[in-house]
């Protein structure tokens, strides 16, 4: 069926308006000419079904409008080429073949716009009722104003394989998903506008390449009531965030070898502020973590929570601009240094040396034990500041401990095994608690 210089209208006569397209292998609906449109039901709105069975190409220059409204739209063919807009209650678009485009579909159902063999561009699509699932088979994703008002309804974003997925303005208040299972070459996420999900988690997964990174863009905020981030490198632009906004962060790396890298900008954050959160780095699996390509950058928030880094026998090396939480974990070595703020650290453990610095008149807290059994723990601030040890906490030092600092308030015990406890202080309060 060709419209050789205008467009395809295509629209029911029942009195349902119901639409019932049946297309055959290698068949085709063309208006190929400059600016042509396919449209189905475009006079009088209905539920639109086009096969079932991935068969039939769907041929438009310009755009394929598909007017269900209150009736559903089911599409199911070899290929449409053309960019696919129009309303249902319920609007799926599958493809077995080619790159699909979409923009402005409005849905009060499921809306579900897979490319099984190629690349994927959807924009300006809502729904208020069910899921919202994109897919690109073999190719990019390109998402941009993507809304799901649902209660529950979950929002999916997907690549197969083959490209990397690009997220601008994406809203939901079931939980977002944004999913990249490509391999070398390819396999990023890059999240250009917003991401959030309102009421659920938000989870990202970029792929296994060394190479594969989640970028967030400057000033875009990423956010969920949880939020899990897998990926070999997490890195936000100046004034970006990620947000857990009731629940806990984690932050883990899918590559190969297991090891965790995360740039901060100037400006940028990851968050976890309400009470008692904890945001965790490779806590899924220990390797190592290395924060930050540009040392004093950025800023680590679990406000009356927690900050574990899961180096374990691999080495944890932080370097940013201020961290809010008690910062435990593992690591051979681990070295924290920020640039403003204090320093709160507890229930870290190391078989070689344990170094903080707390810089630009940030105080150090011991709030648990701190240990290293084969080397030495050493903390430094500036010199009209303090380093604390809470009552019973264990600062201990196989190889030595040291302290610089402007005052020392000693309620535990600070412990050199086989070397020497060097306190460079102006003032050392060792309490009716303290040992040395």
């Amino acid at each position: 069926l060709t419209a050789t210089n205008n467009n395809v209208a295509v629209q029911s006569n029942l009195a349902s308006n119901a639409l019932t397209v049946t297309m055959g292998n290698g068949s085709a609906i063309n208006a190929a000419s400059a600016g042509a449109d396919i449209t189905f039901n475009n006079t009088t709105s209905g539920a639109i079904t086009i096969n079932n069975a991935g068969l039939g190409t769907i041929n438009a220059n310009d755009t394929v409008v598909l007017n269900g409204n209150t009736g559903a739209v089911s599409v199911n063919s070899a290929q449409v080429n053309g960019t696919v807009t129009g309303s249902g209650a319920g609007f799926s678009v599958i493809t077995a073949a080619g790159s699909l485009t979409a923009n402005t579909v409005t849905a009060t159902g499921a809306v579900t716009l897979t490319a099984s063999a190629g690349a994927l561009t959807a924009s300006n699509v809502s729904t208020n009722t069910g899921n919202t699932a994109l897919t690109a088979g073999n190719g990019s994703l390109l998402a941009t104003n993507i809304s799901n008002t649902s209660a529950a309804g979950t929002t999916t974003l997907s690549v197969t394989t083959g490209g990397n997925l690009t997220a601008n303005n994406v809203t939901g208040n079931g939980a977002v998903t944004l999913t990249n299972l490509s391999g070398a070459g390819a396999g990023n996420v890059n999240l250009t506008g917003n991401v959030s999900s309102a009421n659920a988690a938000l989870t990202i997964t970029s792929g296994t390449a060394a190479a594969a990174t989640t970028t967030l863009s400057a000033a875009v905020s990423a956010a969920g009531t949880t939020v899990a981030v897998t990926t070999p490198t997490l890195s936000l632009g100046a004034g970006a965030s990620v947000n857990a906004t009731t629940g806990g962060m984690d932050i883990n790396s899918n590559a190969a070898s297991g090891d965790l890298a995360v740039v901060l900008a100037t400006g940028s954050a990851l968050n976890a502020n309400a009470g008692g959160q904890t945001i965790r780095f490779n806590n899924l699996s220990a390797n190592a973590v290395t924060i930050n390509t540009n040392p004093g950058e950025g800023t680590i928030s679990a406000s009356t929570g927690f900050v574990n880094f899961n180096g374990g026998a691999e080495a944890v090396n932080v370097d940013v601009n201020n961290i809010v939480g008690c910062i435990g974990g593992t690591g051979n070595p681990f070295n924290i240094a920020v640039d403003s703020g204090d320093l709160s650290l507890g229930g870290i453990t190391s078989a070689a040396n344990l170094v903080f610095t707390a810089a630009a008149g940030g105080n150090i807290t011991f709030c648990a034990n701190c240990t290293s059994t084969g080397g030495s723990v050493t903390a430094t601030t500036d010199t009209n500041r303090s380093i604390t040890l809470n009552p019973a906490v264990v600062v201990r030092g196989q190889t030595g401990v040291a302290f610089t600092t402007g005052t020392v308030n000693n309620n535990g015990t600070v412990r050199a095994t086989t070397n020497n406890v060097d306190i460079a202080a102006g003032t050392v309060n060792n309490n009716a608690s303290g040992v040395i």
